[in-house]
């Protein structure tokens, strides 16, 4: 008996050990190689590995690009969380039905987010093309814009902004649709009968009761979404490649041009850090704010 209880304990230890192995090589490795590039000039053509101190976090602050690109991250960042949030409550409760109807809409809600991004890139570029795109073909059968005219949806900064954060919602709100219909069939429901017996209609129902048994939900999402936006880069590398002028360019597709193209990678190395910090800072204060404000009942 303890023979077996040995062997139990060190296949368990065994398998314990290659998942933290496997966790420091493909995360913590990274992540201190990162933080010491951060201080030199590493140069992938030029071979260079000079120490430099803080020289590259001191650049960063004069650097109008990564200004710039920390600006568009966080502005996308918050709308689309926003957004997402939103209309993913407003659809889970309009699919918080049983039956196969809705079993589909649920499903077909949720395809977006098993889709990888890049597919989801080229789609909506061919949609948003300002020739043969399906939404200007739209458009122009429904009058709203002339025959001939064209809306260049990727080829301006103001609307290329907007059809990023218009993809970005896209694929995200099923994510949170799921999350959102998870919380609400944990709602008990004789709180609802309670509520409604004392009178409350459908809505003082929804506020008092229902909403803030999803608080959890709401942290979850809203954390999971802020850094999924924090590291965007692919679609934009597929509709826009950070254009027009830059317009686009977020922190993450920043941090990849300076490694990749400019080879800058003691500089790009920094970027990165200075990012990380900042999910892992807006991901602890959210979730320590949102957490504080959960009711269970």
């Amino acid at each position: 008996m303890n023979s077996k209880k040995f062997l139990k304990l060190d296949y368990i230890t065994i398998m314990v050990g290659i998942g933290v192995a496997l966790y420091s090589v493909v995360l913590i490795l990274p992540l201190l190689l990162s933080f010491y590039y951060s201080f030199t000039n590493f140069n992938l053509l030029k071979a260079t590995n000079s120490f430099v101190g803080g020289k590259n976090y001191i650049t960063m602050l004069s650097d109008s690009t990564f200004l710039s690109s920390l600006q568009f991250t966080l502005k996308t960042s918050i709308i689309v969380t926003l957004l997402a949030n939103i209309f993913g409550l407003l659809i889970a409760l309009a699919l918080n039905h049983t039956g196969l109807f809705y079993t589909i809409l649920r499903t077909v809600f949720f395809v977006p987010q098993v889709l990888s991004s890049v597919v989801i890139g080229f789609i909506w570029s061919g949609m948003l093309n300002s020739q043969r795109g399906l939404v200007n073909t739209l458009l122009r059968q429904i009058g709203l814009i002339g025959e001939g005219g064209n809306i260049s949806w990727l080829g301006t900064p103001e609307l290329a902004t907007f059809s990023v954060i218009l993809v970005c919602v896209w694929q995200m709100v099923g994510f949170c649709t799921v999350v959102y219909l998870a919380a609400l069939q944990g709602v008990p429901p004789d709180l609802k009968d309670a509520a409604n017996v004392d009178g409350a209609n459908s809505w003082q129902v929804f506020w008092n009761v229902t909403f803030p048994l999803l608080s959890p939900g709401i942290t979850v999402n809203v954390i999971m979404l802020l850094i999924m936006m924090f590291k965007l880069y692919d679609i934009i590398q597929v509709m826009t490649a950070a254009g027009p002028a830059g317009s686009t360019e977020s922190l993450a597709y920043y941090v990849t041009r300076m490694a990749f193209t400019v080879n800058k990678v003691g500089y790009a190395s920094a970027m990165a850090v200075v990012l990380f910090i900042f999910i892992a800072l807006i991901s602890a204060g959210l979730g320590t704010f949102l957490r504080s404000r959960e009711v269970e009942y």
